[in-house]
């Protein structure tokens, strides 16, 4: 697989955007507000980054440890992971997943 100027863009922003959600979120597990289970993703950007970018249309995505990234580079909004880390609604599974056991068919994304 070849890469242009605009694909490397398009992923470094991608991880600049799981940076910039994984920093917040580790902050606010600071505070006490991530349930428990939570595992920072710093560091580790670019694997979910190029790995998502591969992947077409209808594949899925199954993860295991530290999802938030895996989500973000899959398209999952940034709201929705706030949301379910934090548990509330409007998170993929509700709030009722936390950080390792949500579901996003729509998606095709699924850690547990």
């Amino acid at each position: 697989m070849s890469y242009d100027k605009k694909d490397l863009l398009r992923m470094y922003k991608k991880m600049w955007e799981i940076r910039e959600c994984d920093d917040r979120l580790a902050s606010l597990k600071l505070k006490d507000l991530v349930m428990n289970g939570f595992h920072p993703y710093r560091g580790e950007e670019a694997v979910s980054a190029g790995s998502c970018d591969a992947l077409i249309e209808g594949d899925y995505l199954v993860s295991t440890h530290r999802p938030q990234g895996h989500a973000i580079a899959k398209g999952t909004s940034m709201k929705k992971v706030f949301c379910e880390l934090l548990g509330r609604m409007g998170g993929m599974s509700n709030g009722l997943g936390g950080p390792m056991q949500w579901v996003e068919a729509e998606k095709n994304f699924f850690c547990g």
